[in-house]
C-alpha cells in the first residue's frame, strides 16, 4: 500500500518536470506550421555549373573613325562646285553633280557628325568641333543642291519672265544677290569654325581660312552680277581648298597603322592632345 501510494505520489511530479521543460520550449508558430525539409542546394559540377563561377572579363568594344568619310565627303563635294564654279569644259548647268552633293555631300556629312556627336573615347572638344562642322557642311551642300534642283522652285522664283510665264532665261540680278547674302552667312560660321580649330593642326586651319576667303570673295562677286573674275578667282581657291581636303582625309584614313604611308598634319599643339579633328 505504501509502495503504492509513493508510486502514485511521484509519477505527477516527474510529469510536471517533463511538461515544464516541453512548455518552455514550445514555439506556437513552429507548431501550426508544418515542417518543411531543408532544400540543399546543388554542389557544382561540370554538368550543372554553379552561379559563383566568375563570368568571362568582356572586351572593349572599338568603333570605326568617321572623320575620314566625312572629310573625303567635303572635298569631293567642294571640288565639283568649284569645277562648276570655273566653267570646266564650258559646262553651265550643275544637274549633274546634284547627286553627289545630295547624298555623299551631304548625308555622308550628316551621319559623320551624327557618330562623333555619341562617340565615346574621345576628346570632348573633338567630338564637339566635328559634330558641329561636318553637319554644317552637309546642309550647306544639300542647300545648294536644292537651290538647283528641278521642281524645287527656287532657281524659277528668280528666273520666270513675267511677260512669259514658263519661259527659261537667266537668272534675275536678284537671284544674284540673294546668293550674296546666302554666301556671306556662310563666311560668318566659317570663320566661327575657324576660330574654334586653332587647336587642331596646320592643314585644318590653313583649310578653313582658305573657305572663308573663297565665301567672301563668291558673295562680292554675285553681288556684282554674279559672272565677273570675282566668281572664278573665288572658285579656284575651292580647288585649293578641296586639295587640302583630300589631304587631311587622306591622312586620317591612311594613319593609326592602316597603311605604311603616314601623311603629317603639322599639328599646332603637342601630339597628346585630344582637339584634333582628322
Amino acid at each position: 500500500m505504501s509502495s503504492t501510494c509513493l508510486a502514485a505520489s511521484s509519477s505527477p511530479s516527474s510529469t510536471a518536470v517533463g511538461d515544464k521543460r516541453t512548455l518552455q520550449d514550445y514555439d506556437p508558430e513552429k507548431a501550426s506550421s508544418p515542417a518543411t525539409p531543408q532544400q540543399s542546394r546543388p554542389s557544382a559540377s561540370p554538368h550543372h555549373p554553379s552561379d559563383a563561377q566568375p563570368t568571362p572579363p568582356s572586351l572593349p568594344k572599338r568603333s570605326a573613325h568617321p572623320a575620314p568619310l566625312g572629310i573625303l565627303s567635303f572635298a569631293t563635294s567642294l571640288f565639283l562646285l568649284s569645277a562648276f564654279g570655273v566653267h570646266t569644259r564650258s559646262i553651265a548647268h550643275p544637274n549633274a553633280i546634284l547627286g553627289c552633293l545630295i547624298f555623299f555631300g551631304g548625308l555622308c556629312q550628316f551621319l559623320t557628325g551624327i557618330v562623333h556627336l555619341f562617340r565615346a573615347g574621345g576628346g570632348a572638344h573633338s567630338d564637339t568641333f566635328a559634330a558641329t562642322v561636318f553637319p554644317s557642311y552637309g546642309a550647306f551642300n544639300l542647300a545648294y543642291a536644292l537651290i538647283y534642283l528641278p521642281g524645287s522652285g527656287i532657281l524659277a522664283a528668280y528666273t520666270d519672265d513675267p511677260a512669259n510665264p514658263g519661259a527659261a532665261v537667266l537668272p534675275t540680278r536678284e537671284f544674284y544677290d540673294a546668293m550674296g547674302v546666302w554666301y556671306w552667312a556662310w563666311f560668318i560660321v566659317t570663320v566661327i569654325f575657324l576660330i574654334g580649330a586653332v587647336r587642331t593642326n596646320w592643314v585644318v586651319v590653313s583649310m578653313l581660312g582658305l573657305l572663308a576667303l573663297e565665301l567672301a570673295m563668291l558673295a562680292v562677286g554675285s553681288m556684282m552680277g554674279g559672272q565677273g573674275m570675282l566668281n572664278m578667282l573665288g572658285s579656284g581657291v575651292g580647288f585649293v581648298v578641296s586639295g587640302l581636303a583630300y589631304y587631311a582625309g587622306a591622312a586620317s584614313l591612311w594613319g593609326n597603322g592602316a597603311t605604311p604611308i603616314k601623311l603629317p598634319l603639322f599639328p599646332m599643339r603637342r601630339q597628346d592632345d585630344d582637339r584634333q579633328l582628322a
